[in-house]
């Protein structure tokens, strides 16, 4: 028999499990984008993300996408987006993939296009825990539900094209993607969104990354430096002891980005490792 917090907690699991059935349903009963694959797994279900680092040097990725999803566009394209389940608070920045943190979503997105057959639609994380909000005794049942409806909304990266809004959420209102359209059918500013064009560098910019990182693993590259912006790297790191150097919550670097700011840092990276490229080209045939 349960004791009666083992069948509290049992009780709430369920209402949480019921509330998070009923928000994907809504999602999915509006939207034009349709489950493709769930479980997706990048090295089993197609070949993984093969990443050159040079000359006949590469590093492979994989791993598993909670859902796929695909739109059959009247156009004759079909465009692809990813969706990843999450059950604690974590949302998407795009300054965080600045720094090489948050890509998972872009190198499963980016491997899903380089087969070719499918456009980027965007990445997408929904939210996989009961929200929790603060309200009044005597609040309004329909405030509460908007609420809570707020928080259950998916944060990430869209692909700014009406077609596209529309067709993962149809009122394009902001309910269920991080897009809201105004009326003269342009998205507002606090869209989440990208153009084709800066979809596509954010996903090249994802794959030099990779790539950095696999020639630094090649090289051995293991200074103590861990990352900081915005996080406490070393606070669930297994090597503490052997590093022997402690960072606190003091030595965090807060640092809020916006998606035009963590854009624009993007393409002067690109743009700075494009001449640096042109450089050794020319060096290398004189």
């Amino acid at each position: 028999l349960l004791s009666g917090r083992e069948r509290y907690r049992l009780e709430r699991m369920a209402q949480s499990a019921c509330k998070l059935i009923a928000q994907v349903e809504r999602e999915l009963a509006q939207s034009l984008f349709v489950p493709e694959d769930l479980e997706w797994r990048l090295g089993r279900d197609m070949p993984p993300l093969r990443v050159e680092t040079g000359p006949g040097r590469a590093v492979t990725v994989g791993g598993t996408v909670d859902r796929v999803d695909i739109y059959r566009s009247p156009n004759g394209k079909n465009y692809v987006r990813v969706i990843d389940y999450k059950t604690g608070s974590k949302s998407f920045r795009l300054g965080d993939v600045l720094y090489g943190m948050n890509m998972q979503m872009l190198g499963y997105l980016a491997a899903l296009t380089q087969r070719g057959g499918l456009e980027p639609a965007g990445v997408l994380y929904m939210p996989a825990a009961e929200p929790s909000v603060s309200v009044d005794r005597d609040a309004d049942p329909a405030e509460v539900a908007k609420a809570e409806s707020r928080q259950l909304r998916m944060s990430g990266l869209v692909l700014d094209d009406r077609e596209i809004i529309q067709a993962m959420e149809a009122a394009a209102k902001g309910e269920f993607v991080p897009a809201v359209l105004k009326k003269d059918g342009n998205p507002d500013s606090r869209s989440s969104v990208l153009g084709a064009k800066e979809l596509r560098l954010v996903l090249e910019y994802s794959l030099q990354l990779i790539a950095s990182m696999g020639r630094e693993l090649e090289e051995g590259a293991a200074a103590a430096r861990p990352h900081m912006k915005n996080q406490p790297a070393c606070q669930h790191c297994p090597y503490r002891p052997v590093c022997g150097r402690e960072f606190s919550d003091r030595d965090v670097e807060n640092e809020r980005m916006t998606l035009k700011e963590a854009m624009d840092a993007i393409k002067k990276r690109q743009e700075e490792s494009s001449w640096a490229n042109k450089e050794q080209d020319g060096e290398s045939r004189e």
